[in-house]
């Protein structure tokens, strides 16, 4: 696998789907958009990690779910929300930022929310909806019949 190359590796004209790709590497700080023919025809660079998903939206302007700096990347320990330890823990899939960047790399429009999962969705209204973690203490969960509780976060 030649996973530090970028662009097209290989391409079969009758098979490929005319048009561009939008390819952000993991844990990477930019997305590119790549051309049929493999040529990088656009790059946007992005302060913070993104959280493995950027959309291209139909205005041309990128829909981009980052790793706020209070979360910070996933580096494989869990860590609680909460000072005592007894809430969840949160692993990989922590974003933080949502953002609608241009063409220009300019943020047009900005959301921060901590609890936010890694994904979005800008929908047909211009609201974007969005994933999120919902933090409470051990204590307070009620398991559903049939489900432990190591289970229940």
């Amino acid at each position: 696998m030649r996973y530090r190359e970028l662009g097209v590796l290989e391409h079969d004209r009758n098979r490929a789907t005319p048009g561009v790709t939008l390819i952000v590497r993991l844990r990477g700080k930019g997305a590119y958009l790549i051309g049929m023919n493999g040529e990088v025809l656009h790059e946007w660079n992005f302060p913070l990690v993104p959280g493995n998903h950027v959309y291209l939206m139909e205005n041309g302007n990128l829909l981009w779910s980052g790793q706020s700096e209070e979360n910070g990347p996933y580096n494989g320990e869990a860590h609680s929300r909460f000072e005592d330890g007894e809430g969840p823990s949160l692993k990989g899939g922590r974003g933080g930022v949502l953002r609608e960047i241009d063409w220009d790399g300019n943020i047009l429009w900005e959301h921060v929310n901590l609890d936010q999962h890694h994904d979005c969705r800008r929908l047909a209204n211009g609201n974007t909806l969005f994933l999120g973690w919902e933090c409470q203490r051990r204590s307070k969960n009620t398991p559903l019949a049939g489900v432990k509780v190591h289970h229940f976060v």
